[in-house]
């Protein structure tokens, strides 16, 4: 999908678009708003692309570690290792990955809402990360 943003319609188009877990993929993100210069445009354009494109999968992926890692290091010394232990680690860690996954969706769709609400104020001083 190809986002073109021109006037304060279009962001709120794109706000809309900014759902928790049906957000579409961006390949381009187009700014011609009047009251951004052309560096703005650009920086703003990268991290609106990067964060519609963004699926949660790094937060998963430390959860998943984090939880993993904490099961088998918790009842291994305890327990000795056994295939149950596994399992179960294995089931813990797979919820967390999940929770992980929604917890990144729903921190990106914070922040790329706040960064079209930035965007349709006129930008600001701070730098886009």
């Amino acid at each position: 999908m190809r986002l073109v943003l021109e006037c304060s319609d279009d962001l709120e188009r794109a706000t809309a678009l900014a759902s928790w877990l049906n957000r579409p993929t961006v390949t381009e993100v187009v700014i011609r708003l009047p009251w951004l210069d052309e560096d703005e445009r650009h920086r703003y354009a990268s991290a609106i692309r990067r964060l519609f494109n963004d699926c949660g999968c790094a937060v998963a992926a430390a959860a998943f570690i984090a939880a993993l890692a904490a099961t088998l290091l918790t009842h291994v010394p305890e327990r000795g290792w056994s295939w149950p232990l596994v399992g179960t680690s294995l089931v813990i860690s797979i919820t967390a990955a999940l929770a992980g996954k929604l917890l990144g969706l729903a921190w990106t769709r914070h922040r790329l809402r706040a960064l079209l609400r930035r965007v349709g104020r006129g930008g600001s001083a701070a730098p886009v990360r």
